[in-house]
């Protein structure tokens, strides 16, 4: 279909999804109690949430993912102190959310967060109805942690003696084997992969390898391979000397005995600089998987750190991004897209317009087949307010407390 007919069809299943109550607005915790691999930092099991499709409807095989973020822990307290909250243990973690704009508990500045996991179909036209999976976050180094044997805390710490469990990867691995095997997430036809902040992160250095799970499931299903589109939101993170997140990375990743396994499946510096390939500028252009970045040029969780003007950063993200993701295509040889805006905003830009669309309606023109549009970009000088012309949502709730966050 044309993107002209893809908008049409898009507007009218809007029109029909309001004439009727959305699905159910309940995320199940799914533990992975048969994949005892998976774990937190404080080596409580691991679990996702899960709010599925509506038995036998129209979207039944579509998939939503959100990857949590929350900063990263580069040392052993930092580490140790997340075992005491959510982005560190699983005990703490509720049954169900009756509301899922409320899984969207990143530092984000609207709660709008994640809008494609919402079930307000008018604020989320496209996916609504979908599937959804919040993947909880809570090896605090981007589900990119894989050490095997458990991690005693140094004589030097607060917190001598202690355990930790680095298990990211398996805690990734885990949920999409458990998926597949109880959730008939073979049969899926449509897949987005999205994830803020150190999920961002986390989406851009596994993209390809959730891609490679789905599709395994599809083929181990008989199905045809799903469509695959990668979402991450806020994730591009710098690998620069005015900034600190260069060490920040360096810093996690030895902690965790540089293991390799939780690196992209394509990095070009993995023989000979290996630390780069925590750093998307240098390898995001050899993700197979189609790729649709959120991006604010003007990040202030970057910016904040910055020594530099905040338009020469915002410069520099737009130059980097359009270099190895704007410019390039998907194994496939499709190309891909992005939502780049000027509003100074940490995640949450979901719900900003740019050329008429939000972040659910320019990706289901994205999705189209010959798709008019595949970027949508907003550059104008810092700052720019009129740039975040986005309501807050839910429009009658009071924002959310901030969580703690070690970053």
């Amino acid at each position: 279909p044309s993107s002209i007919n893809m908008t049409f069809l898009l507007l009218s299943s809007s029109i029909a999804a309001l004439a009727q109550p959305p699905p159910p607005d309940i995320a199940t915790a799914v533990y992975l109690t048969d994949y005892p691999a998976a774990k937190c930092l404080d080596g409580s099991p691991y679990a996702f949430y899960l709010r599925q499709a509506p038995s036998g409807g129209a979207n039944a095989t579509k998939w939503v993912f959100h990857l949590q973020g929350g900063g990263w822990c580069d040392d052993e307290d930092a580490c140790v102190g997340r075992t005491s909250n959510y982005l560190g243990t699983s005990k703490t973690w509720l049954t169900n959310y009756t509301n899922t704009s409320d899984l969207s508990n990143v530092d984000c500045d609207n709660k709008g967060c994640g809008a494609l996991m919402l079930n307000d179909p008018a604020i989320n036209p496209l996916a609504h109805d979908w599937n959804a999976v919040f993947l909880r976050y809570c090896d605090g180094m981007s589900f990119a942690s894989n050490r095997s044997a458990p991690y005693k805390v140094s004589p030097q710490s607060k917190a001598a003696g202690q355990t930790l469990w680095f298990r990211g990867l398996e805690n990734l691995h885990g949920s999409f084997k458990h998926l597949t095997e109880h959730y008939s997430l073979g049969d899926a036809t449509t897949v987005l992969l999205n994830g803020a902040s150190a999920g961002g992160l986390a989406t851009y250095i596994h993209a390809d390898t959730m891609k490679d799970l789905v599709h395994g499931a599809n083929t181990g299903a008989g199905q045809p391979p799903a469509t695959v589109i990668a979402l991450p939101d806020s994730g591009f993170w710098p690998d620069d000397v005015n900034e600190r997140f260069s060490v920040m990375f360096r810093s996690w990743f030895a902690l965790q005995d540089n293991v390799t396994d939780g690196l992209p499946k394509n990095c070009k510096w993995a023989q000979t600089n290996l630390t780069r390939c925590l750093f998307p500028q240098y390898w995001a252009d050899e993700i197979e998987t189609r790729l649709f970045p959120l991006q604010s040029l003007y990040d202030p969780l970057q910016a904040i750190m910055s020594k530099i003007d905040p338009n020469i950063h915002g410069d520099w993200l737009l130059d980097n991004i359009n270099r190895t993701i704007l410019s390039t295509k998907s194994a496939e040889g499709l190309p891909n897209g992005g939502f780049l805006y000027s509003c100074s905003r940490h995640c949450g830009g979901e719900l900003l317009t740019i050329d008429g669309d939000t972040v659910p309606r320019a990706m289901a023109a994205f999705m189209a087949q010959h798709p008019a549009q595949v970027a949508w970009v907003d550059h104008k000088p810092f700052p720019c307010t009129s740039c975040c012309n986005d309501p807050k949502y839910p429009p009658s709730s009071p924002q959310s407390p901030k969580p703690v966050v070690e970053q």
